[in-house]
């Protein structure tokens, strides 16, 4: 976590990289909670 955060203070698009990465798996989870709720619904 300290290299992440080091890597982040010398790379600043590396946040923004983290973010979209954090977005995307956010995202993913959504969508299969909401599929394992369709299936339990029907």
């Amino acid at each position: 976590m300290f290299v992440l955060i080091t890597y982040m203070a010398v790379n600043p698009l590396a946040l923004f990289t983290l973010a979209i990465e954090l977005f995307l798996i956010h995202l993913l989870f959504v969508l299969v909670v909401l599929y394992v709720y369709v299936l339990w619904y029907y």
